[in-house]
């Protein structure tokens, strides 16, 4: 499996184009191609939007991975009655964005929707500290994607799964 995410993109129009490549020979050689949204407005001051980029690298995944910012901002996809600032949010109104996410990426094979939300502050801080552990597992599995990913876009044979 490969994996990419929404920063790289980003960065530079380079970057982007070597997303691209990596991910269509990714599907060249078979393997699973996934893809975190991870939207991050500050990134995109390369001269496109991540509305205008990220379709076209989608199209060519498997799996996509977002929270209901990503969906919003990257692709204007809404979960109709939901205002996470306001604490309003119901999971099931987003099987609205999983279903729209695969009317127009029918390739998708897994959609994932994560849901943040807070009940108190000191719900919030145990979340996050949930959350690092899990970020920092999380982390080393990139990083070993990463370089499986630069292992393929070189054109080097990869380790036996």
């Amino acid at each position: 499996m490969v994996s990419l995410d929404g920063i790289t993109p980003a960065i530079s129009k380079g970057l982007c184009d070597v997303c691209l490549e990596g991910i269509l020979k990714a599907k060249d050689k078979g393997l699973t191609v996934s893809c975190d949204l991870n939207y991050r407005a500050k990134l995109w001051k390369w001269g496109k939007k991540a509305g205008e980029v990220m379709p076209e690298l989608v199209k060519h995944c498997d799996i996509a991975i977002g929270n209901e910012e990503d969906a919003d901002k990257v692709f204007g996809i809404k979960a109709p009655d939901t205002d996470v600032n306001a604490g309003k949010v119901e999971a099931a109104k987003y099987l609205f964005v999983v279903e729209s996410l695969k009317k127009r990426f029918p390739n998708l094979k897994m959609i994932a929707v994560t849901l943040r939300g807070s009940i108190s502050a000191s719900h919030k801080h145990v979340v996050r500290s949930a959350l690092r552990r899990a970020q920092a597992s999380m982390t080393l599995l990139c990083l070993t994607l990463r370089i499986s990913w630069t292992a393929l876009a070189e054109g080097m044979p990869l380790p036996p799964a």
